[in-house]
């Protein structure tokens, strides 16, 4: 079953969401020290107005256990987040525009290892293209092909790529609506 997320949920989504999201942190922090990923993206997830903040996580629940989560919100809105989640990080790392202009944007993905192949991204990925009135973008890394024809296989389409962060990555945007702005 999928749901928002609860300030409960804490736990579960903290551990899946450095799964999916680990490389940011260290940039933010510039450390590995998973302690400090930890806590930070706690005081992330329990301030409004990030974008790793509960209310922007939806999670699948089975059996009563979190196993999934996804991170998602309005691209009209990052500006804002990232300015809030700047002021929250002491070093001079500042968190930058990820999603394409005009859509409601997929930062993260994470599934529990012991429950993995069961479609359960799928599905989360599906509830928020159904759910949002935009279309929906996100980001692949340029050496995860297999995650792009995954997406692909999902109806997003494969943009030009860009850098971020000095990383190379592919913007990918499932078309609801006709009208894109790149």
């Amino acid at each position: 079953m999928i749901r928002k997320a609860k300030y409960s949920d804490i736990d579960t989504v903290v551990k899946l969401i450095l799964m999916a999201s680990r490389c940011v942190f260290e940039d933010a922090l510039k450390t590995n020290d998973e302690q400090q990923h930890e806590h930070l993206l706690r005081l992330f997830y329990n301030t409004n107005g990030t974008k790793f903040s509960c209310e922007h996580v939806h999670v699948y629940e089975q059996n009563g256990s979190v196993v999934g989560c996804i991170v998602a919100y309005d691209t009209s809105e990052e500006e804002r987040l990232n300015s809030n989640m700047n002021q929250l990080v002491n070093t001079d790392y500042q968190f930058e525009q990820e999603g394409i202009e005009d859509t409601f944007y997929i930062d993260s993905v994470a599934v529990d290892e012991n429950a993995r192949g069961g479609g359960i991204a799928k599905q989360l990925i599906q509830s928020i293209i159904r759910d949002s009135d935009k279309n929906v973008s996100l980001l692949v890394e340029s050496y995860k092909i297999d995650v792009m024809a995954y997406y692909a296989r999902l109806g997003f389409q494969l943009l030009e790529q860009r850098t971020l962060l000095g990383t190379t990555l592919h913007p990918m945007i499932y078309i609801k609506n006709s009208k894109i702005k790149n």
